[in-house]
């Protein structure tokens, strides 16, 4: 997958999951509207927002589903941060274990696989 793939996948899936926090939120407010401030005037206007609380995000509009995906892209940095973050800790432990492989150059017999599995499994628990 490319980053470009990644990235619309991430934007998609995040909208989906935006539309469905918007929506819990607006179910709450609405239900205190309603309570606080019952008025027809209150009804005609929630009306369009409850049948968009109801509706799911694959048979919004597409207008809709930009807007959840406007606001998922908002997360964009932090995820690319994280992701640069996690990248740069990797990229050290492949470099620790490749020093650690050439100083083993010298004594070969020494070097045994529980070693270098050892020192894998590190790596793999920072990709996880």
């Amino acid at each position: 997958m490319t980053k470009e793939e990644i990235i619309k996948e991430f934007i998609e899936k995040g909208a989906k999951l935006e539309h469905i926090r918007w929506a819990r939120w607006q179910i709450w407010y609405h239900k205190v509207l309603r309570e606080n401030c019952p008025s027809p005037e209150l009804e005609k206007v929630l009306a369009r927002w409850d049948r968009q609380i109801a509706t799911p995000y694959s048979e919004l509009s597409e207008a809709e589903k930009e807007s959840d995906r406007k606001e998922t892209r908002n997360y964009l940095p932090l995820l690319e941060k994280a992701l640069a973050q996690q990248k740069e800790e990797l990229v050290e432990k492949i470099e620790e274990l490749d020093k650690w492989l050439w100083r083993q150059g010298t004594s070969k017999k020494d070097l045994t696989i529980p070693d270098i599995s050892k020192k894998l499994q590190d790596i793999k628990k920072l990709i996880k």
